[in-house]
């Protein structure tokens, strides 16, 4: 994710999976994370002012795809972050996020084994995966290094506007950022992590019944239901939840604000 304004990448997602709502719910939850925090845990120790982004913006521009269809709803109506779509094959309304994609592919490429070079691959050539060397930390590293090269890195041709010119302000992201939060009107703001993840998580619907609450053949269960009795009725009653396909030892249920939640966790059963 890359901030229009400044070109400061906000968040960022390595996985294993193709496009889908599970990888752009990863970079999200990526963006509003304490990259201090984020880059130690694989080794890497920064300054905040190399990466200072950990907020929640108000609009989202997104290619269609994975913010299509009632995943980001919560996001939405809850958190209220508007969802703007691009039409069908115009990557060009999205250039900042493409070029991005494409200086750093050209970047890896040359420093990674296992590269897809499918441009020089001739007939019978070695299959290009068994000189894949890297762990998915590994690579994870490679990656986090060349985001911090970009936010401190001047952006060629970037359209530095009079007030910027005269404070002397370089195109350079991670200064953009700032600049631009003391003497332009944004619109970003800081949100609790945990309460965030949940607007951004999968949605399901589960099942009441006096064998707990059901879902994925699993049965939870939570202080309120056991409070309030949910069990002792016969009719079996559907509900709302919200999971973290990860790890299913617990489930979600989230009030009708995206504010406050209850927790359920997993039955021995």
């Amino acid at each position: 994710l890359i901030d229009v304004f400044s070109r400061l990448v906000t968040g960022i997602y390595v996985g294993l999976e193709g496009p889908s709502w599970i990888g752009a719910m990863m970079a999200l939850d990526n963006m509003v994370a304490d990259k201090v925090e984020f880059c130690k845990v694989y080794g890497i120790d920064i300054a905040e002012d190399e990466w200072p982004a950990h907020h929640l913006p108000e609009i989202i521009l997104a290619d269609r795809g994975e913010f299509e269809g009632n995943s980001p709803e919560n996001l939405m109506r809850n958190l209220g972050v508007f969802i703007e779509n691009t039409p069908p094959y115009r990557g060009d309304l999205k250039g900042i996020i493409e070029r991005s994609f494409n200086t750093l592919n050209i970047k890896i490429k040359h420093k990674t084994p296992g590269a897809i070079m499918k441009e020089f691959r001739q007939r019978g050539d070695k299959d290009y995966r068994l000189d894949a060397t890297l762990t998915l930390e590994e690579f994870y590293k490679i990656y986090i290094r060349l985001v911090l090269y970009h936010n401190t890195t001047i952006i060629q041709k970037y359209p530095l506007e009079i007030d910027m010119i005269t404070a002397g302000i370089a195109p350079i992201p991670s200064k953009l950022w700032n600049w631009g939060l003391e003497y332009r009107k944004g619109r970003i703001k800081d949100i609790d992590r945990e309460i965030f993840r949940l607007n951004i998580l999968p949605k399901a619907k589960a099942s009441i019944s006096r064998s707990g609450i059901r879902f994925l053949g699993r049965f939870y269960s939570s202080q309120k239901a056991v409070k309030e009795q949910w069990f002792i009725k016969n009719k079996i009653i559907s509900i709302d939840i919200v999971y973290d396909p990860r790890k299913l030892n617990y489930i979600y249920i989230l009030d009708d604000d995206g504010k406050s939640f209850e927790k359920c966790y997993l039955l021995d059963t």
